[in-house]
């Protein structure tokens, strides 16, 4: 039978000295016989920490690809779609409910798959120019730095690069024209993801 509270334990039984409990009192492990190296790897023998591998310039190839070519597929597909439902609409042969609807259907994806499409290219060459870019640290260079054009120089090139190649078949005229769009795009982009930086805390796009 356990015994019963003493005015030492303060009203409550001791768990850790009443012998009379039903496990009997509590037994505390020797700490001191505790291997620290084995808790905490090298850091208790004196070597160095072991750092996960961290990508200063932020994901890598691998990781931007897809979410540039997915973010911008979604935005052409519901951009094209969009147009190509007020196409659809005006261009129906009469306002019967089935041959509008049909006319607005066959617009929204003809029109939405032809600039998700085309989107998600442009995404995957600018994705692949920008790695390029920051493979040979164009943004280090010295003439770059002392422009301060270190933090968009970059995102600049690979949009005009993009323009550049997009229509690099269509002659050098138009090749310059898309160039001098794609870099306009970015700056734009950049603009946008500054403001919302100083808005929201952190930026939306770069």
């Amino acid at each position: 039978m356990a015994s019963e509270p003493t005015e030492e334990s303060g009203g409550v039984q001791d768990p850790y000295s009443d012998a009379s409990a039903k496990y009997g009192p509590l037994k505390l492990p020797e700490l001191q016989n505790v291997d620290l190296s084995k808790m905490y790897g090298g850091a208790a023998q004196g070597k160095e920490p072991e750092y996960l591998d961290y990508n200063i310039k932020g994901r890598g190839f691998w990781e931007r690809m897809p979410y540039n070519a997915g973010a911008l597929y979604i935005t052409g597909i519901l951009g094209g779609g969009a147009a190509g439902v007020r196409e659809g609409f005006a261009k129906a042969p009469n306002r019967r409910s089935r041959v509008l609807l049909n006319s607005i259907m066959n617009h929204a994806g003809k029109k939405g798959s032809f600039y998700g499409n085309t989107f998600a290219v442009l995404a995957t060459y600018y994705t692949c120019a920008e790695t390029l870019l920051d493979h040979f640290e164009v943004d280090q260079m010295g003439p770059v730095q002392q422009a301060g054009l270190g933090e968009i120089i970059n995102p600049l090139l690979a949009g005009a690069s993009t323009g550049l190649l997009y229509k690099s078949s269509a002659g050098p005229r138009l090749a310059l024209m898309a160039s001098v769009a794609g870099l306009g795009a970015v700056g734009v982009a950049y603009a946008v993801d500054k403001t919302s930086a100083s808005v929201l805390g952190q930026g939306i796009i770069f």
